[in-house]
C-alpha cells in the first residue's frame, strides 16, 4: 500500500498487521504526471480504484512474508510527448502483463530532468470476478533418455476457500 501511494502521488488508507487503519499521502509528491490501473478482462471493475485494489492484494496475503506485487521501472524516451509515453506504456503493459492475467497499476513520473520513467506494479495473483486467486507452480523432475535431468513447470489455480 505504501508504495502504491508513494508511486501515484496519492492519498490511500490501508490497514497494518494488527488490523489498524494507515493513511498513507503522498499528495506532495512532485513529478507524476500520469497514473492508470489496466484490469484483465475477468477482473472485477471496482479494482481500478487504487485503494481498493492495493486493499484486496493485501488481505489475500496468506503468510506474513508473503510477495504481493512486483516492480518494473521502465525508461521512456524523451523524445516522445506525454501522450506517446502514455500509449507506449498501455500497449507494453497489456501486451506482457495484463494479457497474462495479472493487474498492472502504473505511473509515468517526470520531473522535468530528462528521466521520464514509469513504475509498473504487478498483482502477483491471478484475479477472477469474486476473488483473487493464488497461482501455484508445480515443478516436475524429468530424467531424459541421456540420464540428464530437466525440470518443466505446470501453472495452476486454486481456491482460496
Amino acid at each position: 500500500m505504501t508504495h502504491a501511494s508513494y508511486q501515484s502521488g496519492e492519498k490511500l488508507q490501508g490497514k497494518d498487521d494488527r488490523s489498524n487503519r494507515i493513511t498513507y499521502d503522498y499528495r506532495s509528491k512532485s513529478g507524476v504526471v500520469h497514473k492508470e490501473i489496466i484490469l484483465p478482462e475477468n477482473a472485477p471493475p471496482e479494482f481500478t480504484d487504487r485503494e481498493n485494489l492495493w486493499n484486496s492484494v493485501e488481505a489475500s496475503k496468506t503468510r506474513k512474508n508473503s510477495q504481493l506485487a512486483r516492480e518494473i521501472i521502465v525508461a521512456l524516451p524523451r523524445e516522445l510527448d506525454l501522450e506517446e509515453q502514455i500509449e507506449v506504456m498501455r500497449e507494453y503493459v497489456r501486451e506482457n502483463f495484463v494479457n497474462k492475467g495479472m493487474i498492472a497499476d502504473f505511473a509515468i513520473h517526470d520531473k522535468g530532468d530528462d528521466n521520464p520513467h514509469a513504475h509498473i506494479m504487478l498483482t502477483t495473483r491471478h484475479v477472477t470476478r469474486d476473488v483473487a486467486i493464488p497461482r501455484s507452480i508445480l515443478s516436475t523432475v524429468h530424467l531424459n533418455a541421456n540420464g540428464r535431468t530437466s525440470v518443466s513447470t505446470t501453472a495452476h489455480t486454486k481456491s482460496m476457500a
